[in-house]
């Protein structure tokens, strides 16, 4: 239950980044591009990756809230969750896929490491990875139980 304030205070959080002139965009000529420093102070037009950071964080705030109310109004039924630690798994798989393609707009610690890809993309693939497969696994494993309990049924 702790994802869905982890991705508000992250939200949060990206403003500051916005304030402080850290963790800024490349410079760019698109209609997204914002006149912002970088951690020298050159002042450019940037994409805003903090500000798209923090509006994909409350996406992200709003996502698992939905699924977080869906999942209680499901466990009044006796269906509850597909599993626990469901939400947090969710949390990770978004953070890391919302991760990952920022990796291409932002300068800031952005330096190629396999290909056009930066030790922020490995990372938020990995996280990716990882989450999805560990959802996939707990729904498979979930899915036996109840085959298993059903055929010992009849």
């Amino acid at each position: 239950m702790a994802a869905p304030p982890t991705a508000l205070g992250l939200a949060i959080g990206r403003l500051g980044c916005a304030a402080a002139g850290c963790c800024y965009g490349r410079p760019t000529d698109s209609w997204l591009g914002v006149y912002l420093p970088d951690e020298n102070g050159v002042w450019m037009m940037r994409y805003p990756t903090q500000l798209m950071c923090a509006a994909a964080n409350l996406l992200i705030f709003f996502i698992l809230l939905t699924v977080e109310r869906y999942g209680v109004r499901r466990v009044s039924k006796n269906r509850g969750w597909p599993f626990d630690g469901f939400l947090a798994l969710l949390f990770i798989a978004l953070y890391s896929l919302k991760r990952f393609g920022m990796g291409f707009l932002r300068q800031a610690g952005a330096f190629p490491m396999i290909g056009p890809f930066s030790w922020m993309h490995v990372n938020a693939l990995v996280g990716l990875v990882a989450a999805t497969a560990l959802i996939f696994w707990n729904l498979y494993q979930k899915r036996r139980r109840k085959w298993h309990h059903e055929s010992n049924e009849s």
